[in-house]
């Protein structure tokens, strides 16, 4: 392909979209390789910054709203790709928490002593969810409820789905999201849900889910597939 033809080449607004995300998974990949393997040099530093002006030189075209829902989107989509809780400190952690992460996990974070990581996991997220911006809350929020989504999926990968701040879940999970005390305008349908959760009601059906996965694997199964189970018997 000659010159002549690719300055013929206009990219369409769905294709910045995605050169956005790309270039976010990149300065995000560069960035927790930093984090994890805690030794870097200039190299590294500028690789970062020469992902982000390709953000900034894309944002110029496609504009400042556009770009920043690709940006929030190529961070949901990275979250659900390594370790949760090396991720939460990653992303939400303060340098502090960050750091004490850092020491007490050693490189590449292979030295935690039993319970340590999760603990330290366990008070970022608490911190946020209590104390963080209107939108670093929903972001924590819908990364944790899209592992939940993935999970049961996995239970049950076919059937009606509901959608929950933009997360799909299995139709069955409908009950446990009316606990919450959200509004559902159609309240005999038990396969949709066009009710929409604020924040403190999204960390209640969190909650309520965490609550259920903590007695075990067979129990958040139950919650897709006990319906199946009793039309079976």
């Amino acid at each position: 392909m000659n010159t002549q033809e690719i300055s013929r080449f206009v990219p369409s607004q769905d294709e910045l979209f995605q050169l956005v995300k790309y270039w976010v998974k990149e300065a995000i990949s560069d960035e927790w390789f930093i984090f994890w393997g805690q030794c870097f040099g200039t190299s590294d530093l500028r690789r970062i910054d020469e992902d982000w002006d390709r953000v900034a030189e894309i944002r110029a075209i496609l504009g400042a709203e556009r770009t920043e829902i690709a940006v929030d989107e190529a961070y949901q989509e990275y979250a659900q790709l390594g370790d949760r809780g090396s991720w939460i400190v990653f992303r939400y952690g303060t340098r502090g928490e960050r750091a004490a992460y850092q020491e007490l996990g050693g490189q590449c974070f292979d030295h935690f002593e039993q319970g340590v990581a999760e603990l330290l996991v366990s008070r970022v997220t608490k911190r946020v969810f209590r104390d963080g911006e209107p939108k670093e809350q929903e972001s924590l929020l819908k990364e944790e409820l899209s592992r939940y989504a993935a999970k049961l999926h996995n239970f049950k990968n076919k059937g009606f789905v509901i959608e929950v701040f933009g997360i799909y879940f299995p139709c069955e999970i409908k009950p446990l999201v009316l606990t919450t005390g959200v509004n559902d305008p159609e309240p005999s349908r038990d396969n949709t849900f066009r009710g929409k959760l604020t924040v403190e009601q999204g960390k209640a059906f969190l909650a309520a889910l965490k609550g259920v996965d903590e007695k075990g694997e067979d129990a958040l199964k139950a919650l897709v597939t006990s319906n199946d189970r009793a039309a079976a018997g």
